[in-house]
C-alpha cells in the first residue's frame, strides 16, 4: 500500500541559514591588489510561515487532537487494550470499550525560530575591474517553544504503572503492557470506568487510574512522543561560495568618489557570478520544524548590481541575482498524512531537488555626510517548484515568495583615506529588515546584521574608493 507523506513547512526555505548572500551590497569592485577582509553577524528569527489564508505559525502542524491514530504513545496504548479486551471477552463481564475514543486532549502549540549567522568573506582586486572572493558562514539554530498548551482529553498519566503492570499481569500479556503503559484511562471517565469494571470481573480489584488530564509540559516529560521545549544546535559550517565580480560600467575614473559637488549623475554596473559548494553540515532532526533549511547544496548563481549617483548627497543600488542548486539526498523529518506525532513519521533520506531561485533588491541611499550614510531596502524573494522524491513518491515543493523591507547605516573611512585624511580604510555597515509579504511557506519573519570590512592593498598604487 502506497502511503501518503507531507512535509511541515510546504514552501521551499527562502534565504537560507548559510547567509550566503551578503544584506549589504554595491557595485564596488576592489582594485587591483586591494584586499578586503570582511566578517558580518546576523540575527534570522520566525515564528509564523505565509500560507494560502495568511501568516501560519509553524508550530500549526502539531495542533490537533492526539488520538491512538495522531500520536504514537496513544497508538500503543489502544494497540494493547485492544489485545487485552480480545483475550478477556469470553471471561469479561459484557462491558464494551473502542480503543478509538482515546484522547489525550487537543495540542496548541506556537514556536519560534533563531538563526544566528557568521559569514567570513575574503575579496581580492585580481585584474583593473576583476575581483575574485570566497565566503564561509557559520551559523547556530535555536528553537524555542512559547505556547504548549493542552485541552483536557479522557486519559492522563498512569500513576502506578508497576502496581498495575502486576496486577494485570496474571491475565494475560497484554495485560501486563496494558497496566505499565505511560497513559491511562481517567478514573470516573467513560473508558476508566469500562476498562476498571472488566478488570475488576477478572481480578477482583481496580486498577490505580489517574484522576486528571495532564498538561501539555507534563505529557511531554512523562509521556514524550512530542517536541521538547528548546532545541539549540551546535555552531555548524555553511556551504563554501566562491565569486567573481566584474565592472562593466563606470562613468567616473578610478580611486575616487563621485564628485561630492557634481550636480549630475554618475553610475556603476557590475556582473557578479559564484558556485556554491555543498560543505555544509545540517543541524540535527528537530521534529520537522524549518526541515526547508538550504544547506548542503551545490549550485552557481548570476547576477548584476548597479549604483546610481545623483547629485552629490544621494544614490540608489539596485540588483538582481538567479541562482540554481543541484539536487542531493539530505535527512528530513516526514510526516504521514495523520500528523508529526503519529507513527511512522520520523526521520528519511529525501533526494530533493531545488528549482531556481530569484532575487530582486532596491537600496536608496542618502550620504549626510561623506563618510556616513543611510537607507533603505525593499527586497523581493522568490523560488520556483522543486521536488522531493520519498521512497517511490514525488513530492512538489511549492513555489514560494517573501517581500521585505528596512533600513540600512554605514559608515566609511574610504572617502577620508582617498583624500589623505586617513589611513585605517574601513566600513561598517548595520541593518534591520522585516517580510511583509508572502506565500508558499516563506518564513515571515526578520534579519538583523552587522558587517564590518577591512581593507588592505598587497601591491599596486593607492586604495580606490568606493561609496
Amino acid at each position: 500500500m502506497t502511503r501518503s507523506y507531507w512535509l511541515l513547512i510546504p514552501g521551499l526555505m527562502l534565504a537560507a541559514a548559510g547567509g550566503l548572500h551578503s544584506q549589504e551590497r554595491d557595485a564596488h569592485v576592489l582594485g587591483p591588489g586591494e584586499v578586503r577582509v570582511a566578517a558580518e553577524a546576523e540575527y534570522w528569527s520566525f515564528g509564523e510561515v505565509y500560507g494560502e489564508d495568511g501568516d501560519v505559525g509553524i508550530g500549526a502542524a502539531f495542533g490537533r487532537e492526539l488520538t491512538a491514530t495522531t500520536y504514537a504513545p496513544l497508538t500503543a496504548v489502544a494497540a494493547d487494550l485492544s489485545r487485552f479486551l480480545e483475550e478477556t471477552s469470553e471471561n469479561g463481564d459484557g462491558t464494551t470499550l473502542d480503543p478509538a475514543v482515546l484522547t489525550a486532549g487537543r495540542l496548541d502549540l506556537a514556536a519560534s525560530i533563531t538563526t544566528r549567522v557568521v559569514p567570513l568573506r575574503v575579496s581580492l582586486g585580481l585584474l583593473r575591474r576583476v575581483e575574485v572572493g570566497a565566503s564561509l558562514p557559520v551559523y547556530r539554530r535555536e528553537r524555542m517553544i512559547e505556547r504548549f498548551e493542552l485541552e483536557p482529553g479522557n486519559v492522563g498519566i498512569n500513576p502506578e504503572p508497576a502496581a498495575n503492570a502486576a496486577l494485570l499481569a496474571g491475565v494475560s500479556a497484554a495485560g501486563e503492557a496494558l497496566g505499565g503503559a505511560p497513559v491511562l484511562p481517567l478514573a470516573g471517565s467513560t473508558s476508566g470506568e469500562a476498562l476498571q469494571q472488566r478488570v475488576e470481573a477478572l481480578t477482583g480489584e481496580r486498577l490505580t487510574l489517574p484522576a486528571a488530564p495532564p498538561s501539555g509540559p507534563a505529557l511531554r516529560d512523562s509521556v514524550g512522543g512530542v517536541p521538547t521545549s528548546y532545541h539549540l544546535s551546535e555552531w555548524l559550517p555553511g556551504d563554501l561560495e566562491v565569486n567573481a565580480r566584474v565592472e562593466v560600467l563606470r562613468s567616473f575614473g578610478p580611486g575616487a568618489y563621485p564628485p561630492l559637488a557634481d550636480d549630475g549623475l554618475d553610475y556603476r554596473l557590475t556582473a557578479l557570478v559564484a558556485a556554491r559548494f555543498p560543505t555544509g553540515r545540517r543541524p540535527d532532526l528537530d521534529w520537522g520544524f524549518d526541515p526547508r533549511i538550504g544547506v548542503g547544496f551545490g549550485g552557481a548563481s548570476l547576477g548584476v548590481v548597479g549604483d546610481l549617483f545623483v547629485a552629490e548627497r544621494f544614490w540608489l543600488s539596485s540588483g538582481g541575482s538567479l541562482e540554481r542548486l543541484g539536487a542531493r539526498a539530505v535527512p528530513l523529518f516526514v510526516a504521514v498524512t495523520e500528523g508529526p506525532l503519529a507513527a511512522g513519521s520520523g526521520e528519511q533520506v529525501v533526494r530533493r531537488s531545488p528549482d531556481d531561485a530569484f532575487d530582486l533588491w532596491l537600496s536608496p541611499r542618502a550620504r549626510l555626510t561623506p563618510e556616513f550614510s543611510v537607507g533603505g531596502s525593499i527586497r523581493i524573494e522568490r523560488s520556483l517548484a522543486g521536488t522531493d522524491e520519498i521512497g517511490d513518491q514525488t513530492v512538489p515543493i511549492a513555489e514560494a515568495t517573501r517581500h521585505s523591507a528596512g533600513f540600512t547605516l554605514r559608515y566609511s573611512t574610504l572617502p577620508a583615506v582617498t583624500a589623505g585624511r586617513g589611513s585605517v580604510p574601513a566600513e561598517i555597515a548595520l541593518g534591520y529588515s522585516a517580510a511583509w509579504g508572502g506565500s508558499g511557506g516563506a518564513p515571515a519573519g526578520a534579519v538583523a546584521y552587522l558587517r564590518a570590512s577591512l581593507f588592505q592593498r598587497l601591491w599596486g598604487g593607492p586604495p580606490e574608493g568606493g561609496p
